[in-house]
């Protein structure tokens, strides 16, 4: 009767996975152009993200936006959520944006918290976040020309967080993750009429552009 001995076998498994790990980690990541920036094209310096504590607060320098580098569009409304929604809603139907699917996720999970349980829910104390999802029929079919993997875009999402007497608008860009994809310019003209009509709502705060560090 031949007795097997798995350890060797098992411990030349460990051993080969743990030098390929590790001939992967030191690869190169190729030659570096001359004069070429050492982090990312994207790079800047950011103003830190706001804490909780600060949300009413600090509504002025806390986007960093170089184009479609930065993935988020924000507006700031001094309303409560409740005068806020009804106005976002107007301007985005006065540009021909229609409004397919409204809710306030933040409640709908505090309904379900007693089942959910989820640890640290809502730490920042917010009052309300309420989900839109937008669509334009034209900007549906430019995506759709351009290319069809890009229609999973549109909708889009803009999202409302409010909390006291403020509301913060926040937007997606969707050339962000058209880059390099035929649908780029569509979902870049898409961006551009989107924010333009968040810019139009009554009393909106527009948050300063923070220019790239040279």
């Amino acid at each position: 009767m031949v007795t097997h001995h798995p350890r060797p076998v098992l411990f030349g498994l460990s051993l080969l996975t743990l030098l390929t790990a590790t001939a992967w980690a030191n690869l190169p990541v190729g030659p570096r152009q001359a004069g070429a920036p050492a982090t990312a094209p994207f790079a800047t310096k950011c103003p830190a993200p706001i804490t909780p504590a600060a949300f009413q607060e600090d509504l002025q320098t806390t986007v960093c936006q170089t184009g479609d580098a930065q993935p988020f569009y924000r507006e700031d409304l001094r309303l409560p959520m409740a005068k806020a929604l009804p106005e976002v809603k107007a301007i985005l139907a006065r540009n021909h944006f229609d409004v397919v699917f409204s809710m306030n996720v933040l409640h709908r999970i505090e309904a379900r918290q007693a089942t959910l349980k989820i640890p640290d829910f809502n730490l920042g104390k917010y009052d309300a976040i309420v989900s839109l999802s937008v669509c334009n029929p034209y900007d549906f079919s430019h995506l759709l020309s351009a290319d069809w993997q890009s229609t999973t875009l549109c909708p889009r999402t803009v999202t409302l967080v409010g909390k006291g007497d403020y509301t913060r608008i926040s937007y997606a860009r969707r050339a962000v993750e058209a880059v390099h994809t035929p649908a780029y310019s569509a979902a870049r003209a898409i961006d551009q009429q989107l924010i333009s009509a968040l810019g139009q709502i009554p009393g909106a705060i527009h948050p300063s552009v923070v220019k790239p560090a040279r």
